[in-house]
């Protein structure tokens, strides 16, 4: 089903409203967790913190977002932004969308600076890139972890209606199948992904893509693609 469409949260407190249907499978293993403890750092399945933090700190070196409008598509808690904050790297803005209303309402109790959070799903309505409140657009997307409990199709769904979106660039991370702990994700939630594929993926819709599998033992792998050379 369907998530509802995305909508500006424009206070810090976020009212879940009435009884939600059930979320997609996708977004169960997360849900499980929140219904058990609550918008925890546990809810967002990283492995550990430090695992998220070695993945943002690929994404932050791949590419400048000093200025930028940088939309997080699964943003969870802001944890991103807060990373790059801590880290003296002022973006423009930064927008985090997710779906599940939890997670929204913790970030946005953060009140993290120059950042709005959106409840939608990325996959199920790729048109909320365009409908997101100045001064927010989509003009890098990123998806950092958000990504690893989809089936490969859905995931090249959800990169695709992200790439027509944005304006300059693209980046996300996903779990590397040439990883030595590969084996280990095949039951899931979290799934393996081939890397090979995914970059085939990205080169057929432009020549400026950047590979990286060197930080956290070659099990994860990040991929930048650019509009420009800008």
């Amino acid at each position: 089903m369907a998530e509802p469409a995305a909508q500006p949260l424009r206070e810090r407190r976020f009212d879940a409203g009435p009884q939600e249907p059930a979320p997609a499978s996708y977004l169960r293993p997360y849900q499980r967790v929140i219904d058990r403890e609550g918008a925890t750092f546990d809810a967002l399945l990283w492995t550990s913190r430090a695992s998220q933090e070695a993945r943002f700190a690929a994404l932050s070196d791949m590419i400048d977002l000093r200025g930028a409008a940088v939309v997080d598509a699964g943003c969870g808690m802001g944890d991103f932004a807060a990373w790059l904050g801590a880290r003296g790297v002022a973006y423009g803005h930064y927008t985090g969308v997710d779906a599940l209303g939890a997670l929204v309402a913790a970030a946005a109790e953060r009140n993290l600076p120059r950042t709005s959070f959106l409840r939608g799903d990325f996959l199920v309505d790729p048109g909320l890139y365009g409908r997101l409140c100045p001064p927010a657009k989509a003009e890098i997307v990123v998806f950092s972890g958000s990504l690893n409990t989809l089936a490969f199709a859905q995931m090249l769904s959800a990169l695709d209606g992200a790439w027509a979106s944005c304006e300059r660039a693209l980046c996300f991370n996903v779990l590397s199948d040439i990883g030595p702990d590969a084996g280990r994700f095949a039951s899931g939630p979290a799934r393996a992904v081939r890397v090979a594929s995914l970059t085939e993926w990205a080169l057929d819709r432009t020549r400026l893509v950047s590979l990286r599998t060197d930080y956290l033992e070659g099990n994860d792998a990040t991929i930048v693609m650019r509009k420009n050379r800008a």
